[in-house]
């Protein structure tokens, strides 16, 4: 694994990649980090060059100023995955992108048609009519509760991880695992903050803000997309 640091959005962001063979860009999804995508890169790295980015305010990159931002969401959103790519010196290819993550890859490919070549939504992607916010991430924009969820997640255990996962992300928390565990608990309790003012910038009323325009975005995106959703609907 070659770990690099780029700068997004003027903040250093975290990437690793590994594998040979045609680039595969991994955009993980919200309140997580690239290293989400550990368990399934032996298989995905056996026929590709797998780059997994990591946004600002996730992982271990730097804090972006969300609670100061008040320019447009979905400029914003492709700026930072536009910074990332010519970074990491990618200049098209393929997507697997996980819910938040879909929401700034469908951004970034609706302002840069010519740098997404496929794009795999794995999860209903973040603001899509049949992806609700998770319970936990409305609880982080709930007057009253927010710092009640943001100090319980600065407390994370490998424990109370996977019982938040199997509240509305994963079908199957029981599959996940411990190095999984370990590494999403350490990633919460360093990010706690950082997630909470994340969540209440880009939401309103408990939900993805309308002005993110999730409806126009997918349909001014020329990339061949799939959607993948797990059992019933939901993440796996």
């Amino acid at each position: 694994v070659m770990w690099h640091e780029v700068r997004a959005a003027g903040v250093p962001c975290e990437a690793f990649e590994t594998g040979s063979g045609p680039t595969l860009v991994l955009a993980h999804g919200g309140l997580d980090s690239c290293a989400q995508w550990l368990p399934v890169l032996p298989a995905l790295s056996e026929r590709f060059r797998c780059v997994a980015i990591e946004r600002p305010s996730n992982g271990a990159s730097g804090e972006f100023p969300y609670e100061q931002y008040t320019g447009d969401p979905r400029t914003h959103m492709a700026e930072v995955m536009l910074d990332l790519w010519d970074g990491l010196r990618i200049d098209r290819a393929p997507v697997v992108a996980n819910s938040m993550g879909g929401l700034f890859t469908l951004a970034f490919a609706a302002a840069h048609p010519d740098r997404v070549e496929r794009l795999v939504l794995v999860g209903a992607p973040a603001g899509s009519e049949d992806h609700s916010l998770p319970r936990a991430v409305r609880s982080l924009v709930t007057p009253g509760l927010s710092w009640v969820i943001e100090r319980l997640m600065q407390r994370s255990t490998p424990k109370s991880t996977r019982n938040f996962l199997g509240q509305d992300l994963v079908v199957h928390p029981e599959r996940v695992d411990d190095a999984s565990l370990d590494i999403a608990a350490a990633t919460a309790r360093v990010n706690a903050r950082r997630w909470r003012r994340f969540a209440k910038w880009v939401t309103t009323g408990g939900e993805i803000r309308p002005d993110v325009g999730f409806d126009d975005i997918v349909a001014t995106v020329d990339a061949p997309t799939i959607r993948s959703l797990g059992a019933g609907g939901s993440d796996a």
